[in-house]
């Protein structure tokens, strides 16, 4: 494990991390209380600050998120209809552009989890 400085914090990484390079694409509905928001108290590298709220509550209180490229850029919700299952999701900011397919197919294999 190797230690490493960068924006005035200590990170202790793993030698088997991936530390070059960005994952592109990358997409994933996170659900309530996921510990990629969860474990951490300062998460202004992967939420801005103004967006803390659409996120959690001052009282704990943790929503589902997306989580796109690394970054949270909004929630997401299933509800059950007479259909079946539906997953419905909202940005938080208008000019975060996620590829619609890859958003249907990631809602696709959460509801298949779900079964």
């Amino acid at each position: 494990m190797t230690a490493d400085q960068w924006n005035g914090q200590t990170w202790y990484i793993h030698e088997t991390c991936r530390t070059r390079g960005k994952v592109s694409g990358s997409l994933h509905l996170l659900p309530s209380y996921d510990e990629y928001l969860l474990g951490y108290k300062d998460r202004t590298d992967v939420l801005p600050k103004e967006h803390y709220p659409k996120a959690f509550t001052n009282n704990g209180l943790f929503y589902p998120v997306i989580l796109y490229e690394g970054q949270v850029i909004g929630n997401w919700n299933k509800s059950v209809k007479k259909g079946g299952k539906l997953i419905e999701h909202s940005c938080f900011q208008s000019e975060d552009f996620v590829d619609e397919e890859v958003l249907n197919q990631e809602k696709e294999r959460y509801i298949h989890f779900l079964g």
